[in-house]
């Protein structure tokens, strides 16, 4: 009869384990407008901007699809009493951004004043590593455009929230 416990039990530990592994993938894409947070079999959430803004969100599989004319009502949040101070948030700070991982990052940027443009390109000539997918340009053209996958492990957030948490 214990079977009837654990199995459930054992169902959401694994699925825990899962979300906090897998890792989240952010994909910032400014040219085509498309704009994506994900955890592979676990949710998905998409922004298509263009004429009509339209934002996607699938849970399992279920789709939720809303569209920028719909207006809903905000409810006001009640404020909490209890604060807590961070003692050291440059260190928990640190420990978090350990959590990201920048896949591939393209930035393509004119600042719109030539000499600015000129005195920029040794620098995204030195920033460029295509080893890495990294790329910095400075164009001529008016064109700015940034494309960004980064990868997010909350293991390592939680570890670090953790570790600032019982730190004495």
């Amino acid at each position: 009869m214990y079977w009837v416990i654990y199995i459930p039990l054992l169902v959401v530990v694994i699925v825990v384990i899962w979300v906090l592994v897998k890792p989240i993938v952010i994909i910032c894409d400014s040219h085509s407008n498309t704009y994506q947070v994900f955890q592979k079999g676990t949710f998905s959430f998409s922004v298509l901007t263009g004429e009509l803004i339209t934002t996607e969100l699938r849970i399992l599989g279920r789709r939720v699809r809303t569209d920028s004319n719909e207006k809903k009502k905000r409810k006001k949040s009640k404020k909490k009493d209890g604060k807590r101070k961070v003692r050291h948030p440059i260190k928990l700070f640190k420990r978090c951004m350990r959590a990201f991982k920048v896949k591939k990052l393209l930035i393509d940027v004119d600042t719109g004043d030539v000499v600015l443009n000129a005195k920029l390109v040794p620098i995204g000539y030195f920033l460029t590593n295509a080893e890495r997918h990294r790329s910095v340009h400075f164009n001529f053209e008016g064109i700015t455009t940034l494309k960004l996958e980064a990868h997010i492990r909350l293991h390592v957030i939680l570890i670090a929230l953790i570790q600032q948490l019982f730190k004495r």
